[in-house]
């Protein structure tokens, strides 16, 4: 994987854009700019699907991927059509626009630097620019849904180029640069990649829609109506991209969201599972010789992967926690159970998001990456409880956001998100930002037109429980 300290790395190319990326680039721009409010992000998720981070435009040394430029399209679209109207900041965009701050702040300050600010600044306009363009793009459920049928029929192709690059052991998307063409091999398998920067990128890019194409589906196959075709392709398409990834990561993500879609008919006694999984690790850490995180590594040795150099990371960082809590370190050669990196000698791979955390801000933005979870959870645990009995439609796709954050945790263990795949997880929390107003919940609620438990079909799921946070 890159360094993520690699900050000097490709400063002075230039242009690589192609016939074909130009064209994506423009058509793009063109549909985002004039698209009607409820489709306008799916241009944005199309190039983040189709177009690898080897298509850049160079200006004045800056670099702007081609998701950069259909972010930047996109707020001219906002600031023109005056679509920013209306939105009030809440808690957990409070906590997204800290964590953004302090990331840039503590780099600058750790290594005052031009090419330091510059990365960092770059970070900044990706994380901002597209989390509140989600913010001002979707505002209601039907937004959201929209989005979804969409990227059941966007990610068809994507699957397709995926299963040629396992059978012909070519990547088709190699001519956009960034990507090798040959894929890596593990297992005397091939680990399939697309447009993403690693498989194991790629394969967290798919268990960010499985749970809500499936909360979608069997949303609408109980209540018998239209759109259980489309999240069938949908969920067969993000499977496969799974599948042809090989990656354990990915994986061990998708086995714990599908775990908790399952959990759905147990939902009222999630705060006792909670602090079983407490008491768990508490006792497991009771009884072995190595504290529990080395667990990484052992159950990687059934699923195939390389959970030792994650537990390995871990051991390091906490080990280490003087040299990076106040404003992040640049010296982590030393924290991998292998060599540093070739490009980067005084730092070693850092394949887990949590101490990506750690390293690239301190133990302030570790906290506030960690919050803003924990708030992701509380408001979709809150909105679950307040339409109980109102909008069971509504609580299935809550529990879906959910599962999909529960995705996201696990695959955090196991890679640092450094391409446009970070921009999949900021329309989650964009979108549980949105759909927990208070104003949205209320407007469920009216719509209902009823206080008592609605009437429909049979529940295979599980009776409707009281939920709790």
């Amino acid at each position: 994987m890159e360094s993520p300290f690699a900050y000097l790395e490709g400063v002075g190319e230039a242009t690589t854009l192609n016939a074909l990326s130009f064209t994506m680039l423009l058509v793009a721009s063109l549909l985002i700019l004039f698209l009607p409010r409820r489709y306008a992000v799916l241009p944005l998720l199309m190039v983040c699907c189709y177009m690898t981070l080897g298509q850049l435009l160079v200006i004045m040394g800056l670099h702007f991927p081609i998701f950069r430029i259909i972010i930047f399209a996109g707020w001219l679209r906002v600031l023109m059509r005056g679509e920013f109207l209306g939105l009030r900041f809440n808690k957990l965009d409070r906590v997204f626009i800290w964590w953004v701050v302090v990331s840039v702040v503590a780099a600058v300050l750790l290594k005052p630097t031009g090419d330091v600010l510059q990365n960092r600044l770059g970070f900044a306009y990706n994380a901002a620019g597209s989390y509140f363009l989600f913010r001002c793009l979707v505002r209601d459920f039907e937004d959201v849904e929209a989005i979804l049928r969409g990227m059941a029929v966007l990610t068809v192709p994507l699957a397709v180029s995926m299963v040629v690059e396992n059978f012909t052991e070519r990547n088709p998307f190699a001519i956009f640069g960034g990507v090798p063409e040959i894929p890596f091999e593990r297992y005397e398998r091939f680990r399939c990649q697309g447009p993403f920067e690693h498989p194991i990128l790629a394969g967290t890019f798919a268990i960010s829609f499985f749970p809500l194409f499936a909360v979608y589906f069997w949303d609408r196959f109980e209540r018998r109506i239209p759109g259980t075709g489309r999240m069938i392709v949908g969920l067969l398409a993000v499977s496969t991209v799974l599948v042809t990834s090989y990656s354990a990561g990915p994986f061990m993500g998708w086995l714990v969201g599908t775990a908790g879609l399952l959990w759905w008919q147990w939902r009222h006694l999630m705060r006792s599972v909670r602090w079983g999984v407490v008491l768990m690790l508490i006792g497991l850490q009771a009884v072995m010789k190595t504290p529990i995180w080395w667990l990484i590594g052992k159950i990687s040795v059934i699923s195939g992967g390389t959970g030792y150099h994650r537990s390995y990371l871990i051991d390091s960082c906490i080990r280490n926690f003087t040299d990076w809590f106040l404003l992040g370190t640049r010296y982590t050669a030393e924290w991998g159970p292998t060599a540093p990196l070739w490009n980067d000698p005084d730092n070693t791979d850092i394949t887990s998001q949590y101490v990506l955390e750690c390293v690239n801000g301190g133990l302030l933005k570790f906290i506030l990456f960690v919050a803003m979870i924990v708030i992701c959870f509380k408001r979709v645990g809150n909105a679950i409880k307040t339409l109980e009995g109102v909008d069971r439609s509504k609580q299935l796709f809550f529990w879906g956001l959910g599962c999909a954050m529960v995705s996201h945790m696990m695959s955090f263990i196991s890679v640092a998100y450094f391409d446009q795949v970070i921009v999949f997880y900021f329309l989650t929390i964009a979108v549980i930002s949105r759909l927990t107003e208070p104003e949205v919940l209320e407007s469920v609620v009216a719509a209902s037109g009823a206080s008592e438990p609605e009437a429909g079909p049979s529940q295979p799921l599980g009776p409707a429980q009281p939920a709790v946070t």
